[in-house]
């Protein structure tokens, strides 16, 4: 009998499905190829040499949850030598005197699903994580914040800056290191109001990006209603990640306005190609 229940013991822990590692065992080079992902092999925690000052510390373990995958592409795989460097100096110096940084990396493919999906698992798995570092996609950085209120842990944000994640009573476990895009905009309008900028379009990039132009809307509508500057609105486009077509569309309209400037609320990466790919269209259409 009790050989009968051992066996039925390693056939159930067989046909168990196997559990996913929380980062990708394969990642991309800045050439497009695909190489093995430096900490798969370490249970996906950043490898460091340990302080021996350090033996009696009491371990803080963190999970560094980002993007491996999904629309803007592998951030955390430019990113992990970066974390390495930074656990290292900790590790080295007399920053948290009595502990021990562990950095637990998780993919949350930039989207909602993925960033709930991270938090989750990177809380009910493994040592227990006293807080999370992520995301840098605003969409993700809300969800990730929604899970973590069943758990009361703490999320710091190196970049997620959509206005809306100020909402202290929304979103009470998040703070961030990068500014709102509220600060950003308000900037940019100023400026505009200082050059005597009266005609303007707006352009967004991905869902994320949307909070921001909504606030530039915002400040141009109160200065409408209020009489107290004479705004334009030429044309309000989006040209999502940044496909050919969608860059097309964009310099049509731009061009029809006649829209000399325009306000970009756009990532880094597509601020980049976006601004090369428009002019590049918009003087092909004049050419022709």
């Amino acid at each position: 009998m009790v050989w009968l229940m051992s066996a039925l013991v390693w056939i159930w822990v067989f046909a168990l499905p196997r559990v996913k590692a929380l980062c990708p065992e394969m990642c991309m080079t800045s050439t497009g190829q695909q190489w093995p992902c430096r900490f798969y092999n370490n249970g996906c925690e950043v490898g460091m040499n340990n302080n021996p000052n350090r033996s009696s510390a009491d371990d803080l373990h963190i999970a560094v949850i980002g993007p491996y995958s999904g629309n803007i592409g592998d951030i955390m795989t430019s990113a992990e030598p970066l974390l390495a460097i930074a656990a290292q100096e900790i590790e080295d110096s007399d920053i948290l005197p009595g502990y021990r940084i562990h950095a637990h990396l998780a993919d949350s493919g930039c989207s909602e699903a993925g960033g709930t999906s991270a938090a989750i698992a990177s809380l009910i798995r493994g040592p227990k994580k006293h807080a999370i570092l992520g995301d840098c996609c605003s969409q993700s950085c809300a969800a990730i914040n929604d899970a973590m209120q069943l758990f009361n842990v703490l999320q710091i944000s190196p970049g997620c800056d959509s206005p809306s994640l100020s909402d202290r009573e929304r979103f009470p476990y998040f703070t961030r290191m990068s500014p709102s895009d509220r600060y950003k905009v308000i900037a940019i309008y100023e400026v505009m109001k200082m050059l005597n900028v009266q005609r303007v379009s707006t352009i967004s990039g991905p869902i994320y990006t949307e909070g921001a132009k909504a606030f530039f809307h915002e400040l141009i509508k109160r200065d409408l209603e209020n009489g107290t500057y004479p705004w334009t609105i030429l044309a309000d486009t989006s040209i999502g990640f940044g496909s050919m077509e969608d860059y097309v569309m964009v310099a049509d309209t731009l061009k029809k306005r006649d829209s000399r400037i325009n306000m970009m609320a756009l990532p880094e990466f597509l601020r980049r190609s976006s601004s090369g790919s428009l002019n590049f269209v918009a003087k092909l259409k004049v050419s022709s």
